[in-house]
């Protein structure tokens, strides 16, 4: 039985079908950039009430592990299993879970504040957030 490759490189793999498929059946170029997640973001919002959940499950993988792929070249991180799901960990300990928001953003679209470029942007505040949590913290204890 063949080995199954690393998770990293699985999603990597999976990222580059999705540009690949983009640029064959949409005759959109993708790179790993926020006006390719502006162009992800606005494909499922286009799709996303013709298909049925499953194929909305299936295709939100390949879609995730190019959200993911866009967050991880932006941001850094490495792609690791937490919690048993794919998650892209970055700095400072935040965790990033693409293929949830996809996912959501499938089931309920823009209406319901799933967007993908929302998350992309907020993740650059967060850890100034928390560090700005600290000092809170550190100065009730003191």
């Amino acid at each position: 039985m063949p080995k199954e490759p690393p998770l990293a490189e699985k999603v990597r793999q999976n990222a580059e079908l999705v540009i690949q498929l983009m640029r064959e059946m949409e005759n959109t170029e993708l790179a790993y950039d926020l006006a390719s997640v502006k162009k992800l973001e606005d494909f499922i919002e286009r799709i996303r009430l013709t298909v049925s959940q499953e194929t909305a499950w299936q295709v939100s993988n390949n879609l995730g592990a190019f959200f993911g792929e866009c967050i991880r070249h932006r941001y850094g991180g490495e792609w690791q299993m937490v919690d048993e799901q794919p998650g892209l960990v970055m700095a400072g300990g935040i965790t990033a879970f693409p293929f949830n928001k996809v996912n959501k953003l499938f089931l309920g679209g823009l209406e319901d504040g799933e967007s993908l470029v929302g998350f992309y942007n907020a993740i650059a505040i967060v850890p100034q957030i928390l560090e700005n949590q600290q000092k809170i913290d550190a100065a009730k204890n003191n």
